[in-house]
């Protein structure tokens, strides 16, 4: 199940997200999404755990709890894969 992550501080890793979940079982994978320009945190990030149930247990008992500084949410993901998709043909750049 894909878990997203927000209002997390700026100086969150991967690894720090790995830690915090890690008591709920099997992790996936794990990303904190970054400005592609600048390298810096864009508040949010995304867990993947293997196992239903855990994931569960991991939102029921993470969200709305204080973590590095801030009051952070944790919720289902609204996409099972975040991963960017292809831009429509007509946003590309075409060739000058």
């Amino acid at each position: 199940m894909n878990i997203h992550i927000s209002n997390i501080s700026p100086d969150v890793t991967d690894s720090d997200v790995q830690a915090l979940f890690s008591p709920f079982g099997k992790i996936e994978s794990v990303e904190v999404i970054r400005n592609i320009h600048t390298g810096e945190s864009m508040g949010y990030a995304f867990v993947v755990m293997a196992l239903e149930e855990e994931a569960n247990n991991a939102i029921t008992t993470l969200d709305a709890t204080s973590w590095m500084g801030k009051e952070v949410t944790v919720t289902k993901a609204k996409r099972q894969n975040w991963q960017r998709k292809p831009r429509r043909p007509s946003f590309q750049r075409s060739p000058r």
